[in-house]
């Protein structure tokens, strides 16, 4: 049977949350009977969802999802507290740590229908910086369900062997990362998931070993995604990444103002339009105004920087003071 919200749920690999939630809120299911009317309508509850919180608007779901009791839609509830609880609080507060105990509990039991819990366990404990126990959950699961089957499972198996593989970069561990997505190949290796995984591990190896074949083989991938999924913010600014690995400059430029027309107000957009801008030798001018417009959105960007600005500002003035 054709996946009516196959195409919705790669927007939301890819980051297109809007196109997602239009997508899904209109599919239609091909289904007659009633379990599996049921079925298609709480995927179709999920993926929405999943958009909405992608957008930041958490709040909104927990409410429209406070009376559901499919055990999907529960766990979707539960991801949008700790957006909610990740927004308000610190990543390592009792507020956050709360909520992930309770994905973690969840996720205690291996079971094929349940593999999205897992994804969801794995990936909180990440937020959390568990690194070592977000790998090892995922580990876990992946051991016992070895052979999924059906196309649903198959695309979840490999969400879970991406979380993996967030984890062995975090590790510095590019080469257990690149075997890790040999694994999501074997599964599935035309999901939008996997390509996407196989162009960041290269993107990783490429740090290492400045290799122009590993820069092209991470263009290569995020080329296919693009091609399949159109343009999105975060898949532009990895290519531009890799292409700025290939000092390809007008390309990596001419990648990231396709993101700047999707999202005007991209921290990471702006903020490596700047660089690439230093790389051509634009005026300073054009760097210093994207670097402003970058600083003016206070993301995790603009405060890493605000912040050394600081510094530099007091160690000029303690300088002063000295002389």
């Amino acid at each position: 049977m054709t996946d009516v919200l196959f195409d919705v749920r790669n927007a939301l690999t890819v980051g297109n949350f809007h196109q997602a939630i239009a997508d899904g809120s209109t599919a239609r299911g091909m289904a007659t009977k009633p379990a599996e009317v049921s079925d298609f309508n709480v995927e179709k509850s999920a993926v929405v969802a999943l958009g909405q919180i992608g957008l930041g608007q958490g709040d909104a779901v927990i409410s429209q999802l406070r009376s559901e009791s499919s055990p999907l839609l529960v766990s979707v509830r539960t991801w949008a507290e700790l957006m909610v609880a990740l927004r308000d609080n610190d990543p390592l507060s009792d507020t956050v740590a709360s909520v992930v105990a309770r994905l973690q509990s969840d996720a205690e039991t291996v079971s094929a229908e349940a593999m999205y819990k897992a994804v969801f366990a794995a990936t909180a404990l990440l937020y959390q910086y568990d690194v070592i126990g977000a790998l090892t959950l995922a580990k876990r699961w992946l051991g016992a369900l070895q052979k999924p089957e059906g196309a649903l499972a198959m695309r979840r198996t490999v969400e879970l062997h991406a979380v993996a593989v967030e984890a062995l970069l975090r590790l510095n561990r590019p080469d257990e990362a690149a075997n890790e997505v040999k694994r999501m190949e074997q599964v599935d290796s035309e999901a939008i998931v996997t390509l996407l995984c196989a162009g960041i591990v290269a993107l990783h190896q490429a740090a290492l070993n400045v290799a122009a074949q590993t820069y092209e083989a991470a263009v290569s991938s995020f080329k296919e995604v693009q091609l399949r999924c159109g343009n999105s913010v975060m898949v532009s600014n990895l290519m531009a990444l890799a292409q700025l690995g290939l000092q390809d400059y007008d390309a990596a430029e001419r990648s990231l103002l396709d993101a700047l027309a999707v999202r005007s107000n991209d921290e990471a957009t702006l903020a490596n339009l700047a660089a690439v801008g230093a790389h051509k030798s634009n005026t300073m001018d054009g760097v210093e105004r994207y670097i402003q417009q970058a600083a003016m959105l206070r993301g995790a960007w603009s405060e890493a920087y605000l912040m050394k600005e600081k510094s530099l500002d007091d160690a000029i003035e303690a300088f002063k003071l000295e002389g």
